[in-house]
């Protein structure tokens, strides 16, 4: 829709809060040369040229950056975003998605605002921890960059109230939005952009204040002050950076035809091919499936013959999902966990690649993380060489490298890109402006004052000429006439500070320079070379003006009085000249500030100028491409340039993980195909304002989602060749019985010896949770307990990198990797490859064995995101061979359907697809290496001492061979003196106090002749199984505390559950649909039985007045064990037919 050329904008009531002023701030347009690319010219001088006119809606006119006013405006009614429906119209569905996230990206800063000018004297504090909040902030400088005029600001901490460690911290990054609020006056602010946060301004080693550089919004808003004061606010947790190329994009769509719209906005379910297929529908198949034979498929009808059975290894499913990507305008294709769905696409762009001609539009491909990115990518690459990568956040040093925009400029033989004259003429104005202002400068000069009207040609003459004859010849006239009136302004800073805030450990640094280079603004559009991301690179002048009156005070009326009354400057009384140079000063600054105002739009347009060119070299370069990758985040900050590229095949991967605005702004007016490929089960779309995921606004409910929840048709793949089958089955209460387990699968990962041939353990535990400084939650009990078994299980013999901990919690990380740095240098290079990772940041990864850790345990009974389905989901399907869960299983269960029903998986009801026995209990099985010795650990404390290496029985054993050593009759195995420190390292030498955990025979159970007690280990007597039992019973005090009361469901039901004799109860028994979890017993059964299998047959009454306990296996053919209940005493009866090894505690 065209604005008209002439009309003016429609003044509604947010438009002069929008605009801050009445004047219409875009009637100034600029005329271009024309250039090389017509396209890119035309992409930015449309919005620029367009019009505001009646019929445009208002928001289409809101500035890139908000003014402080339109910071401050809420919206009366947001609008609710539809997903269940379609829309009634493309300006609906856009503006919906346009207001919902700026408000997003702006809502919480507006709050931090309002509580700063509620107490402007206010510090930082734990209550608010997303405020950042800066005073004694003043200009410093200026820098006149390719990218934007910038201000160097310099800023103290003193309501920080600690020192900061910038490289791993989060504030003010690269294209967050602040606000300066003066420090006189609260109402008085400006919004502004930060341009970068370059490490040596922000950590000097002079110790001087910290420095960044701003782009403000508004050139009103520039200011050239040092004696300014003000205070910067910002919000910690903003993305306005990523949302604001977006927002931008989302407005150009009005402009624009929206294709395929049909079915992202009316929802039609029927989806056809699209129209570069149906003029030659003639593929060829070959590098997927090749021709023999008896059949070719190298010139095949996919749109009306495709192949039945294909020469392939692709299942049923992914054949199918492959035909819909080949052969539909919009192909939604849902991957569950370890279905291939990357594989699926990979074969999809072997066919498009193969069948392209040269004059075919390049592909673009894009994922929501760098990660994804470059994994697909690596696949091109081994069968396209012409591939490129925008953006430079690659992990690749290699192969991705080498096609990234700035090594193939570098390669490129193209001239230097248009604009760059017209920028360097805007660029000298500028800096003779600015001149006059810099800090070289002593003071202010004779001519300056002149040529900007500050005094008449009188009164300069009169400051050359006068009295100045008789004066030193080694000093300015100024200088002289002003005396020893004037003194430097010294901003006051906060002392040193003694403490630092909590820094970030290396995965989150890793975050955050990834968010900067995809983000910032520093490197721009064209992208800059990675290690200069942080630099904004140009014309530095540092600022002077900060001498102020030493003398008597006067007001600016009484000294333009006496200005106005004087040709002469020597007559003006020497008291009095310190305040009359100080109004000099400010007049001059204010002078020299309009003037750079008015030249300011040439500048910007200037600088538009440039980008296109560097964007029109960029076109140049990538037209030569095959296939074109960037981040959903990149796709609206090149939208320019993939315009012009007019591509008709797009690839969205984690595409159910994105929000739908960054999807829908892809749809640039040449597309005619779009493949989503993603899994709306695992993990959705995320906001930083958590009221915008749910109902009415739905932000986390993604474009991809949408599309499958309203029946546009979509393919799911249903075979997984990931995980073990006994893994898999966890997952039934999310995918039902539609994920299938492949052959592979089935035969192809078998579980450790370590965890008694067990795939799947959920270690149930009371151990309560914390909060960090950082609000998030850790348990710190957990943390050591898998801690332990990691060194469990590299001390025999797995390799870290097959070792994934997984959690939901960032401050759960954290503690992890404090462990490992307070392990000593024996763990931390070996267990240098064990990934230590949050669940948000692991979809797509797998590994031989996980580690979950579910933190929560609270008396309020709250699991936070850890109920979260579509985490949960993530979380249970990263693992191959081993799946470990550490929580307090019981809570789970009941604030948590989700969780409830994963529990009833592990118990192995009878309703449960995998024969196995019940994989949840307060133990951990395990069995040594070594001796093939099966033990329990319980406590994380059993891990000291001894580690849990390869058992405390063994570590006996291995001590014992130690001595045996020293007098010359050790075993072979111990005569190495490599392997015996290493182990007297590991165990903790010679005299370790052993017994805190049990232990039982790989195969016959321990003989009732000695009491239960293994023939390899020192005697164990039945007081210290007594002082183990007293020491597992205080812990179960100590854990015993209140919850919540749908939890308190202890009756003899349970008991029996306990120990093994009863099934779970079902779904009809419970009015909540979940299990009743077991409680720990008041007394612990026998060390010999203690666990579940065991069961309490009766108790009897003995003649002098003891009790006497009689436990049995509930299996069918399990021991009969006999308790005295006051002493301890026990006796065995072994069966007539062999134990089966209990899998239960």
């Amino acid at each position: 829709m065209a604005r008209g050329k002439g009309s003016r904008r429609p003044q509604g009531k947010l438009f002069h809060a929008l605009n801050g002023n009445s004047d219409d701030q875009r009637s100034d347009t600029f005329t271009f040369r024309p250039k090389a690319n017509e396209a890119i010219q035309a992409y930015f001088n449309n919005a620029t040229n367009a019009t505001i006119t009646e019929s445009m809606p208002e928001w289409t006119g809101y500035p890139e950056v908000p003014t402080f006013e339109a910071l401050m405006y809420e919206e009366e009614d947001m609008p609710r975003n539809n997903v269940t429906q379609p829309w009634d119209s493309k300006f609906a569905y856009l503006r919906c998605h346009y207001l919902l996230l700026r408000e997003e990206a702006l809502q919480l800063l507006r709050h931090n605002v309002k509580i700063v000018q509620d107490d402007p004297s206010m510090n930082e504090n734990n209550n608010m921890s997303n405020i950042g909040l800066y005073d004694n902030v003043r200009v410093c400088g200026t820098t006149i960059s390719s990218r934007g005029l910038g201000i160097r600001v310099r800023f103290g901490l003193g309501r920080v109230g600690k020192n900061i460690h910038w490289q791993q911290s989060k504030r003010l990054l690269s294209g967050s939005l602040v606000v300066l609020m003066s420090a006189d006056n609260k109402d008085v602010c400006k919004v502004a952009v930060v341009a970068s946060r370059a490490l040596s301004n922000l950590e000097k080693e002079d110790g001087s204040p910290p420095e960044i550089d701003l782009f403000f919004g508004r050139d009103e808003d520039v200011d050239v002050d040092p004696l300014s004061e003000w205070i910067m606010v910002e919000n910690r947790s903003g993305l306005f950076e990523a949302q604001r190329h977006t927002l931008v994009a989302l407005q150009r769509m009005t402009l624009e035809q929206f294709p395929l719209s049909e079915h992202l906005v009316d929802l039609h379910t029927h989806v056809d091919a699209p129209t570069y297929l149906e003029e030659t529908p003639v593929r060829n198949m070959d590098p997927i499936f090749p021709s023999n034979g008896r059949k070719s498929f190298q010139r095949v009808n996919v749109l009306q013959n495709w192949p039945e059975h294909p020469p392939s290894a692709l299942d049923a499913s992914q054949l199918s999902a492959l035909e819909r990507i080949l052969t539909k305008k919009v192909a939604t294709i849902q991957g569950p966990p370890g279905t291939g769905k990357t594989y699926v696409s990979v074969q999809a762009l072997k066919v498009m690649l193969s069948n392209m001609s040269p004059r075919d539009p390049p592909i673009i491909i894009a994922c929501q993380t760098n990660h994804a990115l470059d994994q697909l990518l690596l696949h091109v690459s081994q069968f396209e060489p012409l591939f490129a990568r925008l953006g430079s956040r690659s992990k690749d040093r290699d192969v991705i490298l080498k096609r990234t925009m700035y090594e193939l400029r570098k390669a490129s033989k193209n001239p230097m890109s248009k604009g760059f004259k017209d920028f360097r003429d805007a660029e000298k104005n500028l800096v003779r402006l600015f001149r006059v202002l810099e800090s070289d400068k002593d003071l202010l000069t004779i001519d300056d004052l002149e040529s900007f009207n500050i005094l008449s040609p009188q009164q300069c003459e009169s400051l050359r000429n006068s009295e100045w004859e008789s004066a030193s010849t080694e000093s300015s006239p100024l200088k002289d006439w002003v005396g020893t009136n004037l003194r430097e302004a010294r901003a006051k800073y906060h002392a040193p500070l003694l403490e630092y805030e909590e820094v970030l450990d290396e995965w989150e640094v890793e975050e955050v320079q990834e968010h900067e280079a995809e983000t910032g603004v520093a490197g721009g559009i064209g992208g800059a070379d990675e290690d200069e991301m942080d630099v904004l690179k140009g014309t530095h002048i540092e600022f002077g003006g900060r001498l102020v009156n030493n003398g008597t005070k006067l007001s600016d009326p009484a000294i333009e009085s006496d200005l106005k009354k004087t040709r002469n400057m020597w007559k003006i009384p020497k008291g009095k000249r310190g305040a009359v140079y100080c109004y000099l000063q400010k007049k001059l600054k204010g002078a020299v500030l309009r003037a750079i105002q008015d030249v300011l739009p040439s500048y910007h347009a200037a600088v538009k100028e440039r980008r296109i060119g560097n964007l029109e070299a960029d076109e140049i370069i990538l037209r030569g491409q095959k296939v074109i990758g960037v981040t959903t985040t990149g796709l609206a900050k090149y939208r320019a340039l993939i315009a012009a590229l007019k591509p008709k095949v797009m690839f969205i991967e984690e595409a159910a993980e994105t929000l739908e605005a960054p999807i829908t702004i892809a749809c640039v007016e040449s597309l005619q195909h779009l493949v989503l490929v993603g899994d709306h089960k695992q993990l959705r779309p995320h906001c930083s304002i958590r009221q915008f995921e749910g109902p009415p606004f739905n932000l986390n409910i993604s474009l991809f989602e949408r599309l499958v929840d309203n029946n546009v048709e979509f393919s799911m793949l249903n075979q997984q060749r990931r995980m073990n089958p006994e893994i898999a089955r966890l997952l039934k209460p999310i995918y039902d019985d539609k994920i299938k387990n492949h052959d592979d699968v089935l035969r192809g990962r078998p579980a450790s010896k370590l965890f008694q041939d067990m795939n799947v353990w959920f270690f149930t535990h009371e151990n309560p949770d914390e909060r960090d400084t950082m609000s998030s939650s850790f348990n710190s009990e957990e943390a050591k307990m898998i801690f332990g078994l990691v060194k469990f299980m590299s001390y025999n013999g797995v390799e870290s990198e097959h070792m994934t901990i997984l959690t939901f919690y960032n401050g759960q990380r954290r503690r992890f990797n404090s462990l490992l740095k307070k392990a000593g240098e024996f763990w931390t290079d070996r267990l240098s490859d064990i990934k230590v990772v949050t669940i948000d940041s692991y979809q797509g990864e797998e590994n031989e064995f996980v580690f979950l850790s579910l933190v929560r345990n609270n008396d309020e009974g709250s699991i936070g995101f850890t109920g979260n389905e579509n985490r949960v989901c993530v979380a249970l399907s990263r693992a191959r061979r081993g799946l470990f869960v550490f929580g307090n299983g019981e809570m789970m269960c009941g604030a948590s359907e989700i969780w409830a029903n994963v529990v009833r998986e592990v118990h192995n009801n009878k309703k449960s697809r995998i024969p196995v026995g019940r994989r949840i209990g307060y133990h951990l099985h395990l069995q040594c290496k070594a001796h093939n010795r099966k033990f329990y650990v319980q406590d994380a404390s059993e891990w000291n001492g001894n580690v849990g290496a390869l058992s405390p029985i063994c570590s006996v054993d291995r001590v014992r061979e130690v001595n045996q050593s020293s007098s010359g009759t050790s075993r072979s195995q111990s005569s190495n003196p490599t392997a015996r420190d290493e182990h007297d390292m590991f165990v903790g030498g010679p005299g370790v106090r052993m017994g805190h955990s049990r232990h039982s025979s790989s195969s016959d159970p321990p003989p009732a002749e000695t009491n239960g007690k293994n023939n390899n280990a020192p005697d164990m007597t039945d007081w210290q199984f007594a002082n183990i039992d007293g020491q597992r019973q205080d812990r179960a005090a100590r854990n015993d505390h209140p919850r919540p009361a749908s939890l308190h469901r202890l009756d003899e039901e349970n008991e029996r559950f306990l120990f093994g004799e009863e099934p779970l109860p079902t779904e009809q028994s419970s009015q909540r649909a979940q299990p009743t979890f077991p409680r720990r017993p008041s007394r612990p059964p026998p060390p010999e039985q203690r666990g579940y299998g065991t069961r309490l047959v009766h108790t009897t009454t003995l003649p002098n007045g003891r009790k006497q306990q009689t436990w049995e296996s509930s299996r069918e053919h399990g021991d009969s064990h006999t308790r005295n209940q006051d002493n301890g005493e026990s006796s065995q009866r072994p069966s007539s037919k062999q134990p089966e090894p209990s899998l239960l505690d």
